[in-house]
């Protein structure tokens, strides 16, 4: 009888114990399916964001060939800008000498003009 006692006893604890390892199992595969869709899912987002640093760094490579661009532009630019700078003084120069010549020949004309009124 202690031996039938002992023997359900048993059975009921290995019944009871294999209800608890079905169920940790059962426990641990929803985790391992859980993580696993994490997994993709963290995969397919990192996929998302190669694709923008890739786009990015194309974008940034393209502002910087326009800065590049606009800067040997800006220098072309001061470069014709001090050209005509000094044009303009070198003309405003020329003129000045004009009026002074313009007026050594007037005061010459005056000259002659009163050489013959004599």
């Amino acid at each position: 009888m202690l031996c039938k006692c002992f023997s359900i006893l048993t059975l009921y604890v290995a019944e009871s114990m294999t209800e608890n390892i079905q169920h940790s199992i059962n426990e641990i595969r929803v985790k391992a399916l859980r993580y696993r869709d994490e997994l993709k899912t963290v995969k397919e987002h990192n996929v998302q964001l190669e694709q923008e640093i890739l786009s990015l760094q194309e974008g940034v490579s393209a502002f910087q060939s326009e800065l590049n661009r606009t800067q040997a532009e800006n220098t072309e630019l001061k470069a014709e800008m001090e050209a005509n700078k000094s044009q303009v003084v070198d003309s405003s120069v020329l003129h000045n000498r004009s009026e002074e010549e313009i007026d050594e020949l007037v005061k010459e004309i005056e000259y002659c003009i009163g050489q013959l009124k004599k």
